[in-house]
């Protein structure tokens, strides 16, 4: 399994070299299981052992973001005892249009 490591010196995909010189540059990754609304007196009703069902099926790919950015998609694993993140999808972004991706893939979905 490819563990995350430093950066290459070098990007090796020719539609990414361009941003070669903010390489460095530390960003915000986020995994995301799921979303729902919930009304105010349902979340006042919260209590320990309270069960949030979620729309999203049992082993679906979850979300992985950069920002707001969704960039792909990924299956949850267990390495260690400690959950990890196995990179099954990523977006196309050297086009520029990863949202306008993202809410056509929805839409699909829905």
């Amino acid at each position: 399994m490819n563990q995350l490591q430093e950066a290459p010196q070098e990007i090796q995909q020719p539609s990414l070299r361009r941003y070669q010189n903010i390489a460095d540059v530390a960003v915000t990754l986020r995994a995301e299981l799921d979303r729902r609304v919930v009304k105010i007196g349902e979340l006042m009703k919260f209590d320990v052992d309270t069960v949030l069902p979620l729309t999203r099926p049992a082993g679906e790919n979850i979300d992985l973001y950069v920002g707001e950015v969704l960039i792909g998609t990924g299956e949850i694993l267990v390495v260690d005892g400690i959950l990890a993140l196995r990179v099954a999808d990523l977006r196309d972004m050297s086009t520029g249009n990863a949202r306008d991706t993202v809410a056509a893939q929805r839409a699909e979905d829905a």
